[in-house]
């Protein structure tokens, strides 16, 4: 196995695990922002 060959399989890998790490960012920014919403609408209808 060549190195050039590894270290391009290693660079692709590093770019796939930055793309999911991107997608669960967003996706945690989103609940976050349900569960707030949905926080305070519990809150305003107990009133």
């Amino acid at each position: 196995v060549q190195k050039s060959g590894v270290l391009r399989r290693t660079v692709e890998y590093i770019r796939q695990l930055q793309a999911v790490n991107r997608r669960l960012e967003e996706e945690n920014t989103t609940l976050k922002t349900i569960f707030k919403r949905l926080n305070l609408t519990s809150k305003i209808s107990t009133i």
